[in-house]
């Protein structure tokens, strides 16, 4: 049987969250929210699976298609206007093909057309509320603030989309690692290009978050790329924008989050292990 139960999650989520006659709670939202249902579950000591946020690394390897690099970025980092939790909102790319790579990314980018979901030809939609459309508003600011370079989209709305919640899709470059729009979710359009000397450098940097839901690696040699994303920390890693596969566990490390969903590794959060002993 599955219900339904809509409301605000500190009223409806609280309730489910503490009642005694629910065993497991799998939650997926933010990690400040995550902590405020593993508290409530606390109370009846159930199990608590969660599925958190991220802040996600593609590194491009230095043998790496670019074209497949580039549709790593649309696929998962502009699509569904970047409200996704695994987007790869940190690019790496070696320094000596960084001006290669904006040749290739930054008229794909300009290209996507922004508007009603529900037109043909539309790529990007709104984002889901004007609250949201005010973070990501504020995060371009503070790139801006910070140093980072912008080349093309930022702030304000896309010309004549000024009704909804729309955004410009954004790119930075010259980000470092220790900004801020390199270190906390947007949930939105909006990438930051990180150069990189050496593939451990580039590690380095991708695992230098709290987060660790996802990760992507781009390159041409198979067995580079899969030694970077054995190396990468996180739940998930995506070589050469790889179709998904729905039946693999997912789920992350660090703040990312502690359970699984699908696959055999998601189903056994829901279940109990007994042992029966006899003679």
């Amino acid at each position: 049987m599955f219900n339904l139960v809509t409301g605000r999650g500190s009223l409806i989520g609280n309730a489910l969250a503490s009642h005694p006659d629910v065993a497991v709670v799998s939650f997926t939202g933010s990690g400040e929210a995550a902590l405020q249902v593993n508290a409530a579950a606390a109370k009846s000591a159930k199990r608590v699976a969660t599925e958190l946020g991220g802040k996600s690394p593609q590194v491009i390897m230095p043998d790496a298609d670019l074209d497949v690099a580039v549709d790593t970025v649309l696929t998962w980092l502009m699509a569904n206007t970047g409200q996704i939790c695994s987007a790869p909102s940190r690019t790496l790319v070696p320094r000596e093909r960084l001006d290669e790579f904006l040749s290739v990314l930054l008229p794909r980018v300009d290209a996507l057309q922004v508007g009603d979901p529900r037109a043909e030809g539309t790529d990007m939609g709104p984002l889901i509320s004007g609250e949201q459309w005010r973070t990501v508003q504020r995060y371009v600011q503070t790139g801006l603030n910070e140093g980072a370079m912008l080349l093309t989209g930022g702030l304000g709305k896309p010309d004549g989309l000024e009704n909804g919640h729309f955004v410009k899709p954004t790119v930075f470059c010259g980000v470092t690692n220790d900004m801020t729009i390199a270190q906390e979710e947007i949930f939105g359009p909006v990438m930051s290009i990180i150069t990189y000397d050496t593939v451990d450098e580039a590690v380095q940097i991708a695992n230098d978050t709290r987060y660790g839901l996802a990760g992507y690696v781009t390159g041409s040699d198979l067995a580079d790329a899969a030694d970077v994303a054995s190396r990468i920390e996180a739940g998930y890693v995506i070589i050469n924008n790889a179709e998904f596969d729905w039946t693999a566990p997912w789920g992350g490390y660090k703040e990312s989050g502690n359970g699984r969903e699908w696959g055999p590794d998601g189903m056994q959060e829901y279940l109990e292990t007994k042992v029966v002993l006899g003679r």
